[in-house]
């Protein structure tokens, strides 16, 4: 597909159900009601079935999911955010109310979920616990259908838009081609970062492990007697000049359904690259870098005391040292 800007994004096939098939190439039967079981199953056997025609298995709505489920199924990632989950919070549905209700004194309603969002511990202690145990992606979901407001907000547009919803988060894929066998392995092997991107998008964020045999990405295990460092690479905001201090990374160790921290935050401007070889042992890692959005004071109106505060912008997924 060509679009007139000229970008050429890749659509492939997938399905929207208790667990979500990315990229089959076929059916995963020929059987009306077979094929009707497994898009309707949760079990192996459907996942498996999805896989047989090279579907990327998914599971959304984590926090519905019992850890033993997540932990022993053979699925390629978990959601650890999902926007359907933090939009029906009292808080968020309070802030939509102001926008409704108040549009002039408002800031752009593409800054709503400046009202609202936070990481959602509810789904991301279910990645947490299938990590530890196993090697699975994390990704973030959207799940919106613009089918919940239909009232116009101050720039025109509905509220629940497909362009602004879908704007506010995104999954980084790392790949050397772009071409469906390079996004959907990506994914399967941990390739991934997950963005809060209406905060701004991220250029240059890197996080992986140099050991004894090279450099080991995110979705990968190294043995301990291999490690030798890990190597943080703190992004920029694309567009955006003097926002270093602004930026802050921090690496810890998932264990228990919690977050250790490695090393306190340091900011761009302190370390633009952090290398950490000290305190590291077998256990699960993972990075997360953290904005303070200055850079969109100036449009907040009067909601910036609330708006310009500390969030997680960049979720990565983990290196494992066994």
């Amino acid at each position: 597909m060509k679009c007139q800007n000229g970008a050429k994004p890749i659509i492939m096939v997938g399905s929207e159900n208790d667990i979500m098939p990315i990229g089959i190439t076929a059916h995963p039967s020929q059987d009306i009601d077979e094929r009707k079981k497994i898009y309707d199953s949760v079990d192996e056997s459907a996942i498996e079935a999805f896989k047989k025609v090279d579907g990327v298995v998914c599971t959304a709505h984590s926090e519905g999911k019992e850890d033993e489920y997540l932990i022993n199924s053979s699925l390629d990632c978990i959601e650890i955010y999902n926007f359907h989950v933090s939009v029906l919070t009292p808080n968020s549905l309070s802030v939509f109310t102001e926008y409704m209700n108040q549009p002039d004194k408002m800031p752009h309603p593409d800054l709503a979920f400046l009202g609202f969002y936070e990481p959602l511990m509810q789904q991301l202690v279910k990645w947490y616990v299938t990590v530890e145990k196993r090697n699975v992606t994390a990704f973030v979901g959207t799940d919106i259908h613009r089918n919940a407001v239909t009232t116009k907000l101050s720039d025109g547009e509905r509220l629940d838009s497909y362009r602004r919803f879908m704007r506010w988060f995104s999954n980084f894929l790392m790949v050397k081609e772009f071409k469906p066998s390079e996004l959907k392995s990506a994914i399967r092997d941990g390739r991934v970062y997950v963005v809060a991107e209406g905060l701004g998008t991220p250029d240059g964020f890197d996080f992986y492990a140099e050991t004894k045999n090279g450099v080991v990405d995110t979705g990968k295990s190294v043995k301990l007697e291999d490690f030798q460092k890990f190597v943080i690479k703190l992004p920029v905001i694309y567009g955006i000049k003097n926002s270093d201090m602004y930026i802050k990374a921090r690496l810890f160790k998932i264990k228990d359904k919690s977050e250790i921290d490695v090393i306190s935050p340091l900011s761009r401007a302190e370390k633009p690259i952090l290398e950490v070889s000290n305190g590291i042992d077998k256990g699960v890692y993972a990075v997360q870098i953290l904005l303070t959005p200055m850079h969109l004071k100036s449009v907040c109106k009067r909601q910036a005391s609330e708006y310009i505060k500390e969030f997680v912008w960049i979720y990565s997924n983990a290196i494992r040292i066994e």
